[in-house]
């Protein structure tokens, strides 16, 4: 490639200059050639941790003796997406992270209890298999006080409405039949109770061992 020129990647909407420009790189994430600025773009999301209990350790230890065709979610990443962007913009990020803030500064930290497990779309031909929220109404909360406010920059709301759950597993095949009894036995099992303190912003890297999550800001509850 000669200097000063250009390639365009197939996998996002991202311009990536020539190794003797990206020296001329900004920290922001900008790669820079001359005087015009080319932006990147992350794969983000909202999302509160929690930690995995040892209840929800064994449970995912039985997921991943299920075979290829149900993949567990790795127990040190636990999260609850409140608010999921998609590709965004890395200039995106300080005004969403101000937006979120600010929506933080007004909700209180609380407790969340997981209760039980269950299936997206349902059980007899599941994608997503999750622990459910019991008393969510803070939760849902939360998330709606920052839909909203994100809406504002012009990340639409989804159509369906936010339903808490803690993703456990994704299907990808036809699962064993013990995988519906699995889910079954544990209807009303209490996982944990997890302490809310803070919402975070996570980039996502999809890689073929499963995605990757780095934490890029957090926001604490009730704190100005």
């Amino acid at each position: 490639m000669s200097e000063g020129s250009v390639t365009r990647t197939s996998k996002q909407d991202t311009l990536v200059v020539s190794t003797c420009d990206q020296s001329l790189a900004h920290a922001s994430g900008c790669y820079v050639e001359s005087t015009s600025i080319i932006m990147a773009t992350i794969r983000a999301f909202l999302a509160v941790s929690v930690e995995g209990s040892t209840q929800i350790r064994s449970v995912l230890r039985k997921f991943s003796k299920m075979g290829r065709a149900v993949r567990a979610v790795s127990p040190d990443g636990l999260h609850l997406t409140l608010k999921f962007f998609g590709d965004i913009d890395v200039n995106d990020v300080s005004p969403v992270s101000e937006h979120v803030q600010l929506a933080c500064r007004d909700a209180e930290p609380f407790d969340l209890r997981l209760k039980g497990l269950g299936a997206f779309p349902h059980l007899k031909r599941p994608s997503v298999i999750w622990a459910g929220v019991e008393d969510g109404e803070p939760l849902v909360t939360l998330a709606e006080r920052i839909i909203a406010d994100v809406e504002n920059l012009g990340f639409p709301r989804e159509q369906r409405s936010f339903i808490p759950h803690l993703t456990l597993a994704r299907i990808k095949q036809r699962p064993p039949g013990e995988l519906s009894q699995l889910v079954e036995s544990h209807a009303a099992t209490v996982f944990a109770e997890c302490p809310i303190n803070a919402v975070h912003l996570y980039q996502s890297e999809l890689k073929t061992s499963g995605p990757i999550y780095t934490k890029l800001a957090s926001f604490s509850l009730g704190e100005s």
